[in-house]
């Protein structure tokens, strides 16, 4: 449904067009809703009919770790199945070398699962490298040799994460996001981080949501971007930094006049929690749709009401993935 790119068409009635036909592995960046009064060009051509050419390489977008003996790397668009299964393209440093075997995963082919004979250690950073020449659906080639850290990650501690920007109340084209620090020293993987929030009269942890249950490697000082829309929030917001973003199947209901963010372990255990109200804002905003709030601190308490400030007007009234624009 993100693939509409507006809120309102997603809810039904109009049909999904492609825009590019040349360039059928395209993806969300390639399709849209329709244009067309009618809901869409049943027999016609499409009213968001142009062009689109994919002319990118390929890149690494993450790397996970599955056990001791085997990680997954993810790549950003789908691959040519053919050009990604020697194991003779891939090495890791620290005396871990090439892979046994490379398992792929159909149908659209953007990872690979690469199980070595050496065991990776706690405590090492690894360096993965692939050998230039891999080729994405479209026909781009990488033409430089492309690597992504990777460690075995960390058990996750009371504030390892804690919450750093919260946008509740989105305009009525935009959507809800939570983004996350790691302010500790250490590698943490996402899959052992679900977002949730509390019953407001009760007090009970209720709409648990997993982050990305196939997991996310996050280094210290990284940012992540938790949403069920990365690409809207791109269109409503500057960002440099879109490979942090998340795209979640759902995120718990966050109301726009107060709420409670949570960030928890599996077992329930609650690593950060923020608390906030529309009078957390600044008062001379003549509106508050699409305006986050700012953590000021990491090293502050985070229930403190003097750590938080509504976005400048200058960053947009969001700063997604990146340094708070109200940081100090």
């Amino acid at each position: 449904d993100n693939w509409y790119q507006d809120n309102i068409k997603m809810n039904g009635g109009w049909s999904l067009e492609q825009i590019d036909p040349s360039n059928p592995c395209g993806g969300a960046s390639n399709w849209r809703a329709s244009n067309n009064p009618l809901g869409g060009t049943p027999g016609t051509i499409n009213s968001v009919d142009g062009q689109n050419p994919d002319q990118s390489a390929p890149e690494i977008e993450r790397i996970s770790i599955l056990n001791e003996s085997t990680v997954r790397v993810f790549f950003n668009e789908s691959l040519d199945s053919t050009s990604i299964g020697n194991p003779l393209f891939y090495k890791v440093d620290n005396g871990i070398g090439n892979p046994l075997s490379v398992n792929l995963y159909p149908p659209d082919f953007r990872s690979v699962a690469l199980t070595f004979s050496n065991l990776l250690t706690t405590g090492n950073i690894y360096t993965l490298t692939i050998d230039a020449g891999f080729t994405d659906c479209a026909g781009n080639s990488s033409t430089t040799l492309l690597s992504a850290r990777f460690a075995i990650p960390a058990i996750i501690d009371s504030l390892d994460f804690v919450i750093n920007e919260v946008l509740y109340d989105p305009r009525a084209t935009g959507t809800d996001f939570v983004e996350i620090y790691n302010r500790s020293e250490k590698v943490l993987d996402l899959s052992n981080l679900w977002l949730a929030t509390r019953d407001s009269y009760t007090g009970e942890l209720e709409s648990a949501k997993e982050t990305v249950p196939e997991g996310r490697l996050v280094f210290p000082g990284e940012f992540i971007l938790l949403t069920t829309n990365p690409q809207l929030v791109q269109s409503e917001y500057f960002s440099p930094a879109p490979h942090t973003f998340v795209e979640m199947s759902s995120l718990p209901s966050y109301a726009n006049e107060a709420g409670t963010v949570v960030l928890i372990t599996p077992s329930l255990r609650v690593i950060d929690e923020f608390t906030y109200n529309s009078d957390m804002q600044f008062a001379l905003l003549n509106s508050t749709d699409g305006v986050s709030l700012e953590r000021i601190n990491y090293e502050r308490p985070t229930n403190d009401a003097g750590n938080w400030h509504s976005a400048s007007q200058n960053a947009g009234f969001a700063t997604p993935g990146y340094q708070n624009s109200q940081y100090m």
